[in-house]
């Protein structure tokens, strides 16, 4: 896959976030069982152009990647959408395929859809999802309404943090 330079600071932003939120949590411990719960986010540019993803497994190492499921609005062909917070109304996600996307290729086809909007950045929201059964295909989901966007500086601060009083343990 090629990723020309006008995109490569928008591909490394996403990744990084995709990394910051997914790549060293995921595991809720609960008092039953630890499970592996992710969130579906909202990925938007600033232009407005974004798309619902859900991730389904991460790969660390060697190099960090995720699978992730996208959603497409019910009615709508594409994962890809322009979403006006304002004018925000309760919505059904369906799976935009079954097949998992790469991190990487996501982030390739997001850079496609914003292609001409080089000047942005991008954020990151958590979905919430309506608990009432859902009417619709399997997998799909209602989505009520967008968390504030999340501090990816203040995560990483933490993370930092964290990372630091752990190498200083005796």
């Amino acid at each position: 896959m090629v990723i020309d330079d006008g995109h490569k600071a928008g591909v490394l932003e996403v990744m990084k976030g995709l990394q910051l939120l997914f790549g060293k949590s995921g595991t809720e411990v609960s008092n039953i069982a630890a499970t592996f719960a992710m969130n579906t986010i909202f990925v938007k540019h600033t232009c407005g152009i974004g798309a619902f993803v859900r991730p389904c497994s991460v790969i660390k190492r060697p190099v960090f990647d995720i699978k992730l499921m996208l959603f497409k609005t019910e009615g709508s062909d594409s994962a890809f959408l322009h979403l006006d917070p304002d004018g925000f109304e309760r919505r059904i996600l369906v799976p935009e395929s079954r097949q998992l996307h790469s991190g990487l290729k996501f982030v390739a086809q997001l850079m496609a859809n914003v292609d001409g909007h080089h000047d942005g950045h991008f954020s990151f929201q958590i979905a919430s999802l309506a608990d009432d059964p859902v009417p619709g295909p399997p997998g799909a989901l209602t989505l009520s309404g967008l968390e504030p966007v999340i501090d990816l500086k203040r995560l990483m601060e933490e993370d930092r943090v964290l990372a630091f009083r752990f190498e200083h343990r005796h």
